[in-house]
């Protein structure tokens, strides 16, 4: 079985979707072995202004740094694990499901925003449904398989400098110094549960957090939904108007679609050179990135395409069956085609230490 999604970029209305202010619901730490941790552990603050360097070098250590094993696919995991934990606050008034439409990551939600206007990524997003809750899974292209495995050592050492200069820009505690003497370990991470909805769609989804902007620690639930969250990015120096058509166009939309998801209203950039060094700092407002760059693109136009992809997957994966998948997959100047998928694959989602262990009935 089969099924196909035809949109054409001129034919996505212009005008914003309800989208309801995203809530914060929960955390989780994965600490530096990868495990997961029901804790603020891993939770960033960021450096105050007056403890800022003009200048970073972001090539210390940077040859010590331990990388996640990207072979590796951890499907929606440690969402599942955070569900688990939490489930006698997320059961809707029945109590026999969940209450949300959709499970995913951030990830998958700013990729699907990006869409409309992506001329170079393809996708794959796999979809299950059970006890009324569609779970959404991306899973890597061969393509982008190929580029990850042909990176150059240029490209990789860019990665290495943007999780760097994370490292110079937040710390474990308000008011004190960065620890740029430790390498870098992109195992550990700092996650933030949301609810939200887009128009008729309820979406439960996790992204990882870079740091929050406070004076005094968070030290439970009610202090993080208070507090500010900023996002830290790197990008290379302009020196000429083509590289900041090029910003625009590249990056605006993606750095605004993931930060819009969360409620972020400020980016801090540090623009480097070829060599590493962090020669300015910029802050950017979410709200004046899709400004600037309307002759680029259309924010209203990549969060509609989100909800018509939504209400297409909605329409089609009817089956509430763990070996029952969806395989959507999309690429540029093609249509979205779905192919249904049985029994246990590669593609298969929920484990069944989840799905065994989830309790959803009516009290």
């Amino acid at each position: 079985m089969s099924a196909k999604l035809n949109v054409h970029l001129q034919e996505v209305p212009r005008t914003f979707p309800t989208f309801q202010r995203p809530e914060v619901l929960g955390y989780y730490s994965l600490n530096t072995e990868r495990q997961f941790c029901d804790d603020l552990s891993e939770l960033k603050y960021l450096v105050p202004h007056h403890r800022r360097k003009r200048k970073h070098n972001l090539n210390y250590n940077i040859e010590d740094i331990v990388k996640k094993d990207e072979d590796v696919n951890e499907r929606l995991d440690t969402i599942l694990q955070w569900i688990l934990r939490n489930a006698h606050n997320l059961k809707d008034d029945s109590g026999t499901r969940l209450r949300t439409d959709f499970v995913c990551f951030r990830g998958l939600l700013t990729m699907l925003i990006c869409t409309p206007y992506e001329t170079r990524d393809d996708w794959i997003i796999c979809a299950t449904k059970w006890k009324g809750t569609i779970y959404l899974c991306a899973f890597e292209t061969e393509d982008a398989k190929r580029q990850r495995l042909q990176a150059s050592e240029h490209q990789k050492k860019c990665m290495a400098w943007g999780r760097k200069f994370e490292q110079h820009m937040a710390t474990a505690r308000p008011g004190g110094c960065p620890d740029i003497e430790q390498p870098i370990n992109e195992k550990a991470e700092f996650c933030v549960a949301f609810q939200s909805k887009l128009k008729n769609h309820r979406l439960l989804y996790c992204a990882e957090m870079d740091c929050v902007k406070t004076d005094t620690e968070i030290k439970d639930l009610k202090e993080l939904q208070k507090t500010e969250f900023v996002e830290i990015k790197t990008s290379r120096i302009i020196t000429h108007p083509g590289q900041y058509r090029s910003l625009k166009r590249f990056k605006f939309m993606k750095w605004w679609a993931q930060s819009f998801l969360v409620n972020i209203n400020c980016i801090i950039c540090g623009f480097r050179n070829d060599e590493g060094v962090v020669e300015e700092v910029r802050e950017y407002m979410v709200p004046e990135l899709a400004k600037t760059s309307k002759d680029t693109w259309n924010a209203a136009a990549g969060l509609n395409f989100c909800e018509t992809f939504l209400d297409f997957v909605k329409n089609t994966v009817k089956e509430e069956s763990l070996e029952v998948v969806w395989k959507f997959d999309w690429g540029p100047n093609r249509d979205v085609c779905g192919v249904k998928l049985t029994g246990i694959t590669d593609f298969s989602i929920l484990p069944l230490w989840y799905t065994d262990n989830l309790i959803l009935s009516a009290s």
